[in-house]
């Protein structure tokens, strides 16, 4: 039975194991390390029960620490498990052994022959510290709500010679131990398993993925109308697949990357009617950033930082840049057909703090558009609880909706700066654009009593993720456009003619 945990199930438990549970049971022999992500109603728990009565039985003075994020999962769920399927053991050998609300011995050897169950917490994660033995077996039920110090602390007790671990359950974090034993961490066995009536008869899975036909037609296709295919429920619950990004991030991380990876069309600031838009983030704290963005319709087209400037100097580099947009769109034209007419772009500024100053210094010259955009005040949108709020959801719908494109990076300082930068060639610095594509997928967000939106403030990004975090300064400049009305620019000839020609090409294609 050491050997083959699947005839223990059949021949002593009396089971009849799936599919999948016959190559799980196999594979924790082979592999030692199996993790398992699921769907909902799969038999989780069973096969964790039953490695858990396999290891009591069949092994020598093992020790089985057991854990779980909650104490519902853990004894109402998978030691309640444990109960049902003990009582299947041969009475002469059960009644060697005492199983208990939360522990499972054997009597002659209580100390060194048990399984034990112990809620993983964050704040005590001695509680599962100090197992060692020859023969370990470590159950981890809904692996991804636990504490990642739980991991750290079990995985001291995998060095004796016959150590093995399961993870199981949901895939409901797209971080953390859990994620990382399905992707990046190669010591881990891997198996998926997803409900069969989610794909079509016939389908055949790929390598590692198994499908269970315990998940009924009927909550599938529920789970289908109520979230759709494409939400994250779906994914966890139905696919057993890892979610795209946190449910509650306000803008996922997939929507950003699949920005960053389009192409930015060949002169598409001449192509585009919309003008662009400056957006300006003030740094308020000695380890912010003052950040600019300027974005041109669905196109992030430039992004910079800098540190330790005064507000004058903040407001003059704005100002460069907005001339510098003035002059580059006034060059003569290749065409005979006109020259294109210069226009100032759109200024948004964060007023708040010293901001302020900053809206003050370029509003001192009458040329420019500047918007004090006050992110503190209540929104005008009723979903949303502040203005901030407010533009972080425009943001959120912007990269849901409009295929975004962010400009591409480069590592040449000379054609990122504010003054060597063109809206012809657009590009970002390669470290700016990774920061901006990491703070647009960083905050989170929940909803106040009322059902209102509220997004994670910069204070709050920096205590939760701790460390040398930076404040997602780049992404509140990103923001700040979507304060500018989505105003046309002006018109030149060679836009009119193109517009004609393309029209002519039309009509000659109709007839």
């Amino acid at each position: 039975y050491r050997r083959e945990p699947v005839a223990f199930v059949r021949e002593v438990l009396k089971a009849s194991p799936d599919p999948w549970q016959v190559y799980a049971l196999g594979a924790i022999v082979q592999h030692k390390r199996l993790s398992i992500t699921a769907c909902h109603g799969v038999g989780k728990d069973t096969l964790a029960a039953w490695l858990v009565l396999w290891v009591m039985f069949c092994w020598s003075h093992p020790k089985i620490p057991c854990t779980a994020p909650t104490g519902h999962q853990l004894y109402d769920l998978l030691w309640s498990e444990i109960s049902k399927w003990f009582v299947r053991i041969p009475k002469r050998y059960r009644q060697q052994f005492d199983l208990k609300a939360d522990r499972f011995e054997l009597k002659r050897h209580a100390k060194t022959w048990f399984a034990v169950a112990r809620t993983a917490r964050k704040e005590a994660p001695e509680a599962l510290a100090g197992f060692h033995a020859d023969n370990i077996f470590i159950a981890i039920d809904e692996a991804s709500g636990v504490p990642e110090v739980i991991f750290e602390v079990l995985e001291g007790a995998m060095t004796g010679p016959n150590a093995m671990q399961l993870l199981i359950g949901n895939p409901t974090q797209p971080q953390g131990y859990f994620h990382a034993s399905h992707h990046s961490d190669r010591r881990w066995h891997r198996m998926r398993i997803a409900a069969a009536a989610a794909y079509p008869k016939g389908f055949k899975a790929p390598a590692g993925t198994w499908l269970s036909e315990r998940v009924s037609p009927e909550y599938v296709e529920a789970m289908r109308r109520k979230y759709g295919e494409d939400s994250n429920v779906y994914r966890v619950r139905v696919l057993g697949l890892f979610p795209r990004s946190s449910d509650d991030q306000a803008i996922p991380l997939d929507w950003v990357e699949l920005a960053a990876n389009r192409e930015l069309p060949i002169g598409w600031w001449r192509r585009c009617s919309q003008k662009i838009v400056i957006g300006v983030d003030v740094a308020r704290y000695g380890s912010d950033s003052t950040c600019v963005v300027a974005r041109q319709g669905k196109a992030i087209l430039g992004a910079w930082l800098w540190h330790g400037n005064s507000v004058t100097e903040t407001a003059g580099k704005v100002k460069a840049l907005a001339y510098r947009i003035s002059k580059l769109t006034n060059e003569p034209a290749t065409n005979k057909a006109g020259r294109r007419p210069g226009y100032l772009p759109t200024i948004c500024v964060d007023g708040v703090g010293v901001g302020a100053g900053v809206i003050d210094v370029l509003r001192a010259d009458e040329k420019l558009e500047v918007v004090d955009v006050q992110a503190g005040e209540t929104s005008n949108d009723p979903d949303c609880y502040r203005k901030r709020d407010e533009l972080w959801w425009d943001a959120r719908w912007f990269y849901q909706d409009n295929e975004p494109i962010i400009a591409p990076g480069s590592t040449d300082q000379a054609l990122t700066s504010i003054v060597g930068w063109t809206p012809q060639k657009p590009h970002i610095e390669q470290d700016v654009r990774d920061r901006l594509i990491g703070e647009l997928a960083t905050p989170k967000y929940r909803f106040t009593p009322d059902g209102r939106i509220v997004v994670e403030s910069k204070d709050d990004v920096k205590k939760r993720l701790g460390g040398e975090a930076s404040s997602p300064d780049v992404a509140d400049a990103h923001n700040l456009t979507f304060q500018a009305t989505d105003t046309d620019k002006p018109k030149s000839k060679i836009d009119r003619y193109d517009e004609q020609r393309e029209e002519q090409s039309l009509d000659a294609w109709v007839a």
